[in-house]
């Protein structure tokens, strides 16, 4: 049993909070993750409801593209990453989340 949610747990990264991904929570209830890449939106929905126990309605995912680097006249990359923007089914929240936020 740990074995799995160790394995759920590196699939996320980490939750996202930045200004956007804050007004999404409070406004429209949706809640930004970096995921790994290879993850699709069903395995994604499957990990978030099995982690957190709530009902997930709809996700959006984008792979955000590499953006350049330069520190001292070396160049050099980012790395890409995934985001997910999940919204939950009415009544449920990420209390948790908020929690920590808060």
């Amino acid at each position: 049993m740990t074995e799995i949610l160790t394995n759920l747990l590196a699939s996320i990264k980490y939750p996202l909070f930045t200004e956007k991904s804050l007004k999404l929570t409070t406004k429209n209830g949706q809640y930004s993750f970096i995921v790994r890449k290879k993850l699709s939106k069903i395995e994604i929905k499957e990990i978030i409801e099995k982690l957190f126990n709530v009902k997930v309605s709809k996700i959006n995912t984008i792979v955000l593209p590499k953006k350049i680097s330069s520190k001292n006249k070396v160049k050099g990359y980012y790395s890409q990453y995934k985001k997910a923007i999940i919204k939950l089914k009415e009544g449920f929240i990420l209390n948790d989340l908020l929690t920590t936020i808060l």
